[in-house]
């Protein structure tokens, strides 16, 4: 039986946001981080062997987590300096523990908003497909495109 591991990428520094702290880091409503927000959500899916997190290198506020200790968070490891290398980090802890029949979910940290409903159904719609898949969502902003640099 295939078995379902999770990578979050979790490395931002929160240059883009001209914040102090990380964006994984804020504190929503709730009172949990953004990170640990998105965490609850994954951590609760029974599918879901196993988490692998990317950290950037000089992360001190992940040993916060409400999550650290979580039985199903099996590592961190240290991030590149794009989410694809962070990705391939957190894929090499996982070379010795998933098998090529299992299948790897990539979540991005700053993504809390994710329903574990629409996860689950993912995971019960691929699980016979050799390839994967990809979660979607309609958007439902408006976006526009110019041919001008104005603003």
């Amino acid at each position: 039986m295939n078995k379902y591991y999770l990578i979050i990428p979790a490395t931002g520094i929160g240059t883009r946001m001209n914040s102090p702290l990380p964006k994984q880091y804020l504190t929503l409503a709730n009172g949990l981080t953004i990170l640990d927000q998105t965490l609850k959500t994954f951590l609760n899916i029974e599918q879901i062997e196993g988490v692998v997190i990317a950290l950037n290198k000089n992360d001190t506020l992940f040993e916060q987590s409400k999550f650290r200790h979580h039985p199903k968070l099996l590592t961190t490891v240290i991030g590149g300096s794009e989410r694809y290398h962070s990705t391939f980090n957190a894929l090499l802890a996982l070379e010795e523990i998933a098998t090529n029949d299992d299948f790897i979910l990539v979540h991005d940290s700053v993504r809390p908003c994710i329903k574990k409903e629409s996860v689950e159904q993912l995971i019960n719609e691929l699980k016979t497909d050799s390839v994967g898949g990809l979660l979607a969502t309609k958007i439902v902003d408006t976006l526009k495109k110019s041919t001008k640099n104005e603003f």
